[in-house]
């Protein structure tokens, strides 16, 4: 008796009629004015991808388990059917049984090496990299990724982990971190699998067009002891939130000393670095900046240790390169790279 209402819940889960895109702002959970993820639960719902509970709500932070992320890839790809099931865990009778199927014959899935599938495990977010990756057959990435925690990810993971990053299906935590071993949320696996999905031409959707514009980077300049201010050339990769800062030193002498500088952004917002070779204590890892015009703290703290263009060439002969996510309000992010080149 417990099995059967255990099965009928979850078929009401997964049966439900899908409501239009227009109806979607009645789920009472998920709110469109401050949900981080609204445009992704909207579109994968009005695909027929992912789906409410039976008491109307999405639960946006409830763990997604391996068994409903197998359904959820099912539909989103619409896979061919599999004849081969490995799993000594996945019955017939199961109402993932034919999502399982098709997914491991996709190759998205494979198991653990005792031939399990563990479908109520929940997924974590380096598993969900790799089936990502698996999925949609992305490219391995070129660098690593600058998550802080990025040798936290299993061997089998990491390099899945990095491709996730440098394709900009993700850009981690607000504090620099990916968290490879934490659970997907419901609102998580929405956003990750909505990006691949455009990304891959499946769906026309794209969210980060829809979405409010992050925050980002418009101007910014280093004052020199020659009296020349230096302007940044900012260029910027609009489908991966992505910016670089150019900073041009080549027309200054080595004896050239930093003696300040500004950057500017369009929104309140926090600056996280990732990536400090020119490691000072005065340097936060973490900023608040507010809309408008900023101290470029790098640059003040290079004026106050009267740092020259000398002794920078000297500790970083191929140029100073700083890496950073500006996280706005409401958790997006642009990832920022700026690079001082001599």
């Amino acid at each position: 008796m417990k099995y059967f209402t255990y099965l009928m819940v979850a078929l009401a889960m997964l049966f439900t009629a899908v409501m239009p895109a227009s109806a979607q702002n009645q789920f009472p959970d998920v709110d469109e004015d401050n949900q981080y993820g609204y445009c992704e639960i909207i579109t994968l719902t009005s695909e027929g991808v992912i789906q409410g509970y039976p008491d109307g709500t999405f639960q946006p932070d409830a763990d997604v388990k391996r068994a409903d992320s197998a359904i959820m890839f099912n539909r989103a790809l619409d896979l061919e059917a599999g004849d081969n099931n490995p799993f000594s865990d996945v019955n017939e009778g199961s109402y993932f049984y034919n999502d399982v199927l098709a997914t491991h014959k996709q190759g998205i899935f494979q198991g653990n090496p005792q031939g399990l599938f563990l479908p109520n495990t929940e997924l974590t977010r380096e598993q969900m990299a790799t089936l990502i990756i698996r999925a949609f057959e992305l490219p391995e990435a070129q660098e690593e990724a600058p998550f802080s925690d990025r040798d936290n990810a299993n061997s089998s993971h990491i390099k899945d982990v990095d491709a996730l990053f440098e394709s900009g299906i993700t850009v981690g935590r607000p504090d620099g971190s990916f968290d490879p071993k934490d659970s997907v949320t419901r609102q998580e696996f929405a956003i990750f699998l909505t990006r691949a999905l455009y990304q891959g031409g499946y769906i026309e959707e794209n969210c980060l067009d829809d979405a409010d514009a992050p925050s980002e980077v418009t101007s910014a300049s280093v004052f020199m002891s020659s009296g020349t201010d230096v302007e940044g050339v900012v260029g910027e990769d609009a489908d991966k939130r992505r910016q670089t800062v150019d900073f041009d030193m080549t027309d200054f002498s080595d004896d050239t000393v930093f003696t300040g500088g500004e950057i500017s952004v369009t929104k309140d917002s926090t600056i996280y670095m990732l990536d400090m070779p020119y490691a000072h204590p005065d340097i936060p890892k973490q900023e608040n900046l507010t809309e408008g015009v900023n101290d470029l703290t790098v640059a003040e703290v290079l004026a106050r240790e009267e740092v020259s263009l000398a002794m920078l060439k000297d500790a970083f002969p191929d140029g100073l390169s700083l890496l950073g996510l500006l996280i706005d309000e409401k958790g997006q992010a642009t990832e920022v790279n700026v690079n001082f080149n001599y």
